[in-house]
């Protein structure tokens, strides 16, 4: 769950070219940084909830990014009021003051982190890792800084998941990292360390094997099976996130001064 939030199916974002997705991710953020208070935030945070669910996303995956953020949201809606105090006072205690500025503030911080967080996810939700370097490589990053990201992607998941095998052969071995004082803690990690340095070792050697073989550093131009081509699809949503944009601006900066 931490690095494959990928939800494969027919749904609509899934089908979009990852560039297009990654244009959609730059006009969402910019329409959640601009939100003007908690009730504009709120809005674009059930929107987003809904345009993932309308892609094929489960209720259950989306209440996993809320349930990771669901302590520093609660801190912020504790904590952060009492320092941003503007507005009519409400409580004051000692040097404190807690105002209904300050709740709004609060209230807007935790909603934008909330809905800032969702939408960086979203892009992961809905885009495979390939895809998405492939997008990246696809709008000018070089093709060597892709390739490390994809086998980032690709190992950090295996790399995690040996490091739990190792542990639990060790264990089986009467392994206790819990036991003793600190000095005692710190050199039984020791068995761990050396299996997963000498897992480490092999799996670059045998990448390393692996790249050579196909060729990887020659030079010359590269090519792909399936190249990336938007569609009608890509070229819709461009222009509705477009319009969007465009009309909150002007709602914004021209209708609310004549209102």
């Amino acid at each position: 769950m931490l690095f494959d939030l990928y939800v494969p199916g027919p749904g609509w974002l899934q089908r979009l070219d990852p560039r297009t997705k990654l244009f959609l991710l730059l006009v969402g953020a910019i329409l959640i940084i601009g939100a003007p208070g908690p009730v504009a935030l709120f809005v674009w945070l059930a929107l987003l909830h809904g345009v993932l669910w309308s892609s094929g996303v489960p209720w259950s995956r989306l209440g996993w990014v809320a349930q990771q953020l669901r302590w520093l949201v609660l801190i912020i809606l504790l904590v952060f009021p009492w320092f941003a105090a503007s507005g009519e006072t409400l409580v004051e205690v000692g040097p404190l003051y807690l105002t209904a500025g300050g709740l709004e503030t609060a209230a807007s911080t935790a909603l934008r982190l909330w809905a800032m967080s969702l939408l960086s996810t979203a892009l992961l939700m809905t885009t495979s890792q390939r895809e998405l370097v492939r997008g990246l490589v696809a709008l000018g990053v070089p093709w060597s800084w892709g390739f490390t990201l994809t086998v980032a992607l690709r190992h950090i998941p295996s790399l995690l998941r040996h490091i739990q095998q190792i542990q639990e052969a060790q264990a089986a071995r009467g392994w206790d990292p819990a036991r003793g004082g600190w000095l005692q803690r710190l050199r039984g990690v020791r068995p761990v360390l050396i299996a997963l340095v000498i897992h480490v070792f092999r799996t670059v050697d045998t990448l390393t094997l692996a790249m050579t073989a196909r060729g990887v550093g020659r030079g010359g131009p590269r090519t792909v099976l399936y190249p990336l081509r938007l569609g009608w699809r890509d070229g819709a949503a461009i222009i509705l996130a477009l319009a969007l944009l465009v009309g909150v601006v002007v709602q914004r900066r021209w209708i609310s001064d004549w209102l």
